[in-house]
């Protein structure tokens, strides 16, 4: 069973630093480890990862981190469904600007980044929905676009 979860993360470790054009290098830097653990990750060449360790790969990376507990069955069959396709992950500004392109449909404005802590509320003006019905957003993770229909609302 650890077999499978070691293939999953060397495969996508290695799949998504190919996607983003990164060295081991490279990512290494971004994700503040040796070099060396970056090659020991991609080849499966390891017993343990911290959750330090992987969330600085998932922020190298752009991208959330999702840990989850599955069937024995369905950890192989993820394992041989293992493809470029399967791995591809978008990186959280894309991915955020399609997700608000979507539920706008309205042309998009640049915006500056935020670098306050606090997290922001993205909501649409005319409709002022309960708190937890709205999306929230991180500000580092922040999209650079913000529909005209919709607000950003500092939260304490």
């Amino acid at each position: 069973m650890q077999a499978n979860c070691v293939s999953r993360i060397a495969a996508q470790v290695h799949a998504l630093r190919k996607q983003r054009g990164l060295s081991q290098e490279q990512l290494a830097e971004l994700a503040g480890v040796k070099q060396e653990r970056i090659s020991k990750i991609e080849s499966g060449s390891f017993d343990s990862l911290t959750m330090k360790t992987l969330h600085k790969l998932a922020e190298a990376f752009d991208a959330s981190l999702l840990i989850k507990f599955q069937s024995f069955s369905d950890g192989i069959q993820d394992v041989l469904s293992l493809s470029a396709a399967s791995l591809k992950v978008t990186s959280r500004v894309d991915d955020l600007h399609a997700f608000t392109s979507a539920i706008t449909n309205t042309t998009t404005v640049e915006a500056s980044n935020v670098k306050s802590k606090s997290p922001l509320w993205f909501v649409p003006r005319t409709y002022q929905p309960a708190a937890n019905n709205a999306v929230m957003f991180d500000e580092a993770i922040m999209p650079a676009v913000i529909a005209s229909e919709y607000e950003l609302r500092r939260v304490a």
